[in-house]
């Protein structure tokens, strides 16, 4: 179930990487943004070496290439 706390807290950890680490959010990249805080939204309860074999695990068979990215 959804809960107005959960829905803050994603937002917040939103706020936090925009004015922190992204400075800026694209229209055009906004969306990957937002599905990257939600990974890090559902893995924020284990612990660093879980988080890392979850995230090696869903980039393995992957690639992004820059004209992809910037194309």
């Amino acid at each position: 179930m959804a809960h107005t706390n959960g829905m803050e807290s994603f937002r917040s950890m939103r706020r936090r990487g925009h004015h922190g680490t992204f400075r800026h959010f694209s229209p055009r990249h906004r969306q990957r943004c937002v599905n990257e805080f939600a990974v890090r939204q559902g893995l924020h309860e284990r612990d660093a070496i879980d988080r890392t074999v979850a995230i090696a695990h869903g980039m393995a068979g992957k690639r992004l290439r820059h004209v992809e990215l910037t194309g």
